[in-house]
């Protein structure tokens, strides 16, 4: 993420994850792996949560805290860490982007909202004073599926659209939805409610969630599938490749 000086050495870093959810253990899960992590800090307040997780993970790595994410003694545990991975629910995400500007940690989240996203980046001059690195919106979508465009945008001679497809798609899909909930539900919500940003004819435009459906297919076991506008996926690509002709 950034130069952390000797924290960088074998055994060294420690890193603290907010939330102990699904993604929070396969963040942490990762983590644990490298050989470079020494401890692994999960926070959560709920108790039985945190529980479940270390039992899952079975590792002297990581340990846990019962606390409130927001909680601003938590900037000391902050302090002692060379980042920071949000895995709550996106209104969470500013007030601990400015606690790790408190402890100068370096921090990234899943993201998902472009209202709390604007705010976040309005701290950057806060973060460059704290000598840290913030990165928002690095879950799915937003996150490796803008790194892909991003990576395919400079691959090209040209490029005059981008589409962005995404899905959850389970492994054993059951009616009526064909579809499984792997993140906060408060979340999905919010790609469900609030505008969405698109390009149109080199303008940012905002259009309204789970209009303008399409049905695509795929191979088998896929088969054919719907899409629509959702909130917060194209995060700052709009902006980013304000040059293109349409983005969606």
């Amino acid at each position: 993420m950034c130069d952390t000086g000797d924290e960088g050495k074998e055994g060294k870093v420690k890193v603290v994850i907010f939330g102990s959810g699904l993604m929070a253990r396969a963040v942490a899960y990762d983590l644990i792996r490298q050989p470079d992590v020494k401890q692994v800090f999960v926070v959560d307040i709920d108790r039985t949560a945190l529980n479940q997780l270390k039992r899952w993970l079975k590792s002297p790595k990581v340990k846990t805290v019962q606390a409130d994410a927001t909680d601003r003694q938590l900037i000391a545990l902050l302090a002692e860490c060379a980042v920071a991975v949000s895995c709550v629910p996106y209104e969470y995400n500013l007030k601990l982007t400015k606690m790790a500007i408190a402890g100068k940690t370096n921090f990234c989240d899943l993201g998902g909202n472009n209202t709390i996203v604007r705010k976040q980046l309005a701290l950057n001059k806060k973060a460059e004073d704290a000598e840290i690195t913030v990165i928002p919106d690095c879950g799915l979508a937003p996150g490796i599926t803008n790194i892909l465009v991003a990576d395919a945008f400079n691959r090209l001679d040209q490029t005059d659209e981008v589409k962005i497809r995404v899905g959850g798609l389970p492994k054993n899909p059951k009616p009526p939805l064909y579809y499984r909930l792997v993140f906060s539900a408060r979340g999905l919500l919010n790609e469900y409610l609030e505008p969405c940003l698109v390009l149109r004819n080199g303008r940012i435009v905002r259009v309204k969630p789970m209009t303008e459906p399409e049905e695509i297919s795929f191979p088998k076991p896929f088969g054919r599938l719907e899409a629509f506008h959702t909130s917060g996926g194209s995060s700052t690509l709009p902006e980013t490749f304000k040059k293109l002709e349409d983005m969606k």
